[in-house]
């Protein structure tokens, strides 16, 4: 097989939720490039609607406003990929949120908020869309599922994000429990474990370049990741035929530095 044909999506479709902006945008760039038909989604129209105004230009790219933090918006959302792809191979789970508040002032609101996204939105998003996946897949190009999930699910971060690393490390488990019961299906499920990357989560952190500095200090690489690190892993991911339940860091060495 050619060099190109290994990574090479065309004529599958594609889902990437929260693709309106950060690492979602830049794995649906990503997955465009490399041939794939791509639904994004994201909260609000207006954002979705740019987003996917702007990654035309990497081919055909699909909008659909969604509420994953719901069960009905997720209901609603498996309805639209039925109607736009009943081809779905590739699920992106990408959507996710937290809460920045100190440890004493931390609601249960709060923390139920970041779970319900994080991880009951990825597992069931995974479990409406198993149909579809199935009877796409098979043993020479199998369906995948890319949990998204963070290095603070790896090695707790200083900060005030109480239930984020909680969300993303059970984001991890469920990736290796659904790799294991999904592959005889030829649904291979795999997560991506980002580290410092410029998106809607990491902005507010991020606010002028001595920040930045304090942000990476403990990254061997010197650098924040950029679209085209997280493109070219979530392409090979989504083309692999043998990788099942691994969580991959993506993160410039940070793991490595706790």
């Amino acid at each position: 097989m050619a060099l190109t044909d290994l990574f090479s999506l065309t004529g599958r479709s594609a889902l990437v939720t929260g693709g309106g902006s950060g690492i979602g945008c830049m794995i649906a760039r990503g997955l465009l490039m490399a041939g794939a038909r791509v639904i994004v989604t994201a909260r609000t129209t207006e954002k979705v609607e740019m987003a996917a105004s702007e990654l035309r230009q990497f081919g055909d790219c699909i909008p659909v406003t969604a509420e994953l933090g719901s069960v009905t918006g997720r209901e609603s959302l498996a309805d639209d990929v039925l109607r736009l792809a009943p081809d779905l191979s590739i699920l992106v789970n990408n959507a996710g949120t937290t809460e920045y508040a100190a440890f004493s002032d931390y609601t249960p609101e709060q923390w139920h908020r970041v779970f319900e996204v994080n991880t009951a939105a990825p597992f069931f998003m995974s479990q409406l869309l198993m149909p579809l996946l199935c009877a796409s897949a098979s043993a020479v190009r199998p369906s995948q599922i890319i949990n998204i999930s963070s290095s603070a699910g790896i090695v707790p971060h200083v900060g005030t994000i109480a239930a984020y690393g909680p969300s993303k490390a059970a984001l991890q488990h469920i990736t290796r429990s659904m790799g294991r019961d999904f592959a005889p299906m030829h649904v291979h499920v795999n997560a991506i474990a980002p580290g410092p990357f410029l998106s809607g989560l990491t902005e507010p952190l991020l606010t002028d370049p001595s920040a930045i500095e304090a942000f990476v200090a403990n990254v061997p690489a010197g650098r924040i990741g950029d679209a085209d690190d997280m493109a070219a892993l979530a392409v090979a991911i989504a083309c692999s035929r043998y990788m099942v339940g691994q969580v991959i860091s993506l993160d410039g060495g940070q793991a490595l530095e706790a």
